[in-house]
């Protein structure tokens, strides 16, 4: 999946950066099943000491895959996408 990501000051202690799916961004590739659905956001607010930060996502597996087989990956996908996030932010 392709992601269209935004990143938008709520105010001068929060940041949403929204998550959109665009399933088709670029050509269909053989063997690849492309999720039907995905969106989510990531909330970063700066507390005391901190930032408090929140993610939360919803995909859709496409073409039969069953949804217990595509939660397998459920675990790396914060973790790539906040490492995605931080390569982003570094370049801006």
């Amino acid at each position: 999946m392709v992601y269209e990501m935004s990143i938008d000051t709520v105010s001068d202690q929060e940041i949403l950066v929204s998550l959109k799916g665009i399933s088709n961004y670029i050509p269909h590739k053989k063997g690849i099943v492309r999720m039907k659905k995905a969106s989510g956001f990531i909330r970063l607010l700066a507390i005391k000491g901190g930032t408090e930060l929140t993610y939360q996502f919803h995909s859709e597996p496409g073409k039969g895959i069953p949804v217990w087989l595509a939660n397998q990956s459920i675990a790396e996908l914060p973790f790539k996408t906040l490492s995605g996030l931080r390569k982003t932010l570094k370049n801006n």
